[in-house]
């Protein structure tokens, strides 16, 4: 495992008009996406700079697609992919909970840790 590891996948050297539908068709075969944000920052000589970030749903996705792609020509440029980081967040997500489990007792569960705002 890599140690800068997350479910973010940064994708460098993109065309300045690629579309989000164009980085979903070639990366969500390696897993459920959650969301693309692309970014354009206008540097010197007026020379556009555009970068996306995937957000998988899974870690292992994001390591599928840097074996596969990282310095492949496509999406109008050759590609640099790698981790992007981790944004720190106030959100615990809690996967696979039985319908029985009442919220009450996820948040009785989790204030031993630390004060729950929402459930």
């Amino acid at each position: 495992d890599h140690a800068r590891s997350s479910r973010t996948l940064f994708i460098g050297g993109l065309s300045r008009d690629v579309a989000e539908e164009e980085i979903r068709k070639h990366f969500e075969r390696f897993g459920q996406i959650v969301g693309i944000d692309i970014k354009r920052q206008h540097g010197d000589n007026n020379i556009t700079v555009t970068f996306a970030f995937v957000q998988y749903l899974e870690i292992k996705s994001v390591c599928r697609a840097i074996r596969k792609y990282d310095g492949e020509f496509m999406l109008g440029g050759k590609v640099k992919l790698g981790f992007g980081k981790s944004i720190q967040s106030h959100v615990l997500w809690v996967d696979n909970v039985q319908d029985h489990i009442k919220k009450t007792y996820l948040q009785q569960q989790f204030e031993r840790f630390a004060p729950v705002r929402m459930v």
